[in-house]
């Protein structure tokens, strides 16, 4: 379960003390703040953000893994290392002072955001992006028939482009399997 991944991610990142070391989250909101500023980075949910706007926008559902991720916990990024050399950065769940649960899925680098821009480059029925790579910006990709994690292919001739092979199973494998530093080889 994406929950179960997530926790575990979050529980490799408290022994981790640079995690989000510097990043201002003076404009999350203060009931989240609050919690951050007390050491707890993985905050459960009550209100549900509403995910039917995807469908609306797009024409397809959005893969209940990928709806788990957002409605599980209020997180900062999910980001590290896993079967590529360069860091993915899966998108941040937190609200901002005074926005509605719903809004947190349009910010800038979230899952709107990320889908309108892929949209203009890549195939949105086939492949969700759920996050980015750290140094090039290619998209990191859910495969909507498969459910595999893909990323685009940065030195292909042709925006849009795929890796040929997935980086993991799931999304769900891609969290468990993300290491917060790279091991160096």
């Amino acid at each position: 379960m994406i929950k179960q991944a997530i926790e575990v991610y979050y529980n490799k990142i408290n022994v981790n003390s640079d995690y989000c070391k510097g990043v201002d989250f003076s404009y999350v909101s203060k009931e989240i703040k609050q919690q951050f500023d007390r050491g707890k980075k993985l905050i459960k949910r009550a209100e549900l953000t509403d995910i039917t706007c995807f469908k609306d926008r797009f024409g397809i559902a959005l893969p209940l893994e990928i709806e788990r991720y957002i409605n599980e916990y209020w997180h900062a990024w999910i980001y590290g290392y896993c079967n590529i050399a360069e860091c993915i950065v899966l998108f941040s769940v937190l609200k901002r002072e005074g926005d509605s649960v719903n809004e947190v899925i349009y910010y800038k680098n979230s899952l709107m955001d990320l889908s309108n821009r892929w949209s203009k480059i890549g195939n949105i029925y086939k492949y969700i992006p759920i996050g980015w790579l750290d140094n090039s910006g290619g998209f990191v990709l859910y495969d909507i028939n498969t459910s595999k994690i893909y990323i685009e292919d940065v030195d292909a001739n042709q925006e849009g482009t795929t890796s040929e092979y997935p980086i993991a199973n799931s999304l769900e494998d891609l969290i468990m399997n993300l290491e917060i530093k790279r091991n160096q080889e």
